[in-house]
């Protein structure tokens, strides 16, 4: 109730007399709606003895938003500025919300943003598989690592994103490598060799990963079997794979990656290197042949021997 422009007193719901020459004015307001008396100053209200009690106050400062909540439940979002509520039928709560602070506080209900209340422009969600871990950045600089899982963050001031690294097992294929050993005789190798990536923000500091490793582990092979000589390699397989995965653990950490495994699949050796062990292969073959030979006469003979000798005894019996 005003007088001549001036505040004076709340009226309660109910009939009142007022005098008609004291030139009253009486504006009404709504107690399910943020309190507000066009044409005057909120400040005059909200210090008034008889109203501190009746009104709750929320001041949302620049840069942040509110989450209005009514008798604990969510009601809306408020951007900056001063809201003030009556408190007589209605609990008003306010949640100040950071934009600068990306992570979403505990104290705000998933179901919120979890099912689409406030998904959208301002909920920015990051999804990890269980074989993956998460890169998070924020403005594209670091920040953590996330685990599998379903993630949600603002994305109002600061710029949300991930990068999801595969942490299985995987695999680098070798065809035809071109090597030479030490004797100088020139062949081609298939081997493959497996890792797992195990310092996610190490491995992604390379353009392409696989080419990176595929050049070193080139480099540390042809350094390896240009000591040895061919017949090493041909006989000693497991050996020189055994060694070449040592090599490579020595030097696993520049990549953000551990070497599991390291396996020759095939020799190529060439066309007159292959004509010649063919020859060798026949000559020692012919050569087991004519010794297995006269061995098989001498059996077949002493056998047919026994067996005539055998039907005489039986025959001189029956006699």
């Amino acid at each position: 109730m005003f007088e001549r422009g001036i505040f004076k007193r709340v009226l309660s719901p109910g009939n009142h007399q007022l005098s008609w020459f004291r030139k009253y004015e009486v504006i009404r307001t709504s107690i399910e709606i943020p309190f507000q008396v066009t044409g005057h100053p909120l400040e005059l209200f909200i210090n008034h003895p008889e109203l501190r009690e009746l009104l709750t106050t929320f001041e949302i400062p620049d840069g942040s938003f509110g989450l209005h909540y009514i008798n604990g439940r969510y009601h809306e979002i408020l951007s900056t500025g001063v809201y003030t509520f009556w408190n007589i039928l209605f609990q008003h709560e306010i949640k100040l919300v950071n934009p600068q602070l990306p992570d979403i506080d505990l104290s705000i209900e998933p179901a919120l943003y979890k099912h689409g209340i406030l998904l959208g422009p301002l909920v920015q969600v990051v999804e990890v598989a269980p074989h993956e871990v998460g890169l998070l950045y924020f403005d594209n600089i670091f920040q953590r690592e996330l685990q599998p899982g379903r993630y949600f963050f603002w994305n109002i001031s600061v710029h949300v994103s991930a990068l999801n690294v595969d942490m299985r097992q995987q695999q680098l294929t070798f065809s035809e490598l071109e090597l030479t050993s030490s004797d100088q005789v020139s062949f081609s190798i298939h081997f493959v060799c497996q890792y797992r990536i195990n310092n996610p923000k190490l491995s992604i500091q390379f353009k392409s990963l696989h080419d990176q490793m595929k050049l070193t582990i080139q480099l540390r092979v042809r350094e390896i079997v240009r000591t040895r000589k061919l017949e090493d390699v041909l006989h000693k397989k497991h050996e020189i794979c055994a060694f070449i995965l040592l090599h490579l653990h020595r030097n696993h950490a520049d990549f953000g990656v551990k070497f599991t495994n390291v396996g020759i699949t095939s020799i190529q050796l060439p066309v007159e290197i292959r004509e010649m062990m063919n020859h060798a292969i026949l000559r020692q073959k012919k050569v087991s042949a004519n010794l297995i030979t006269p061995q098989e006469e001498y059996a077949l003979t002493s056998g047919i021997l026994n067996i005539s000798k055998t039907s005489s005894d039986k025959l001189l019996q029956f006699l």
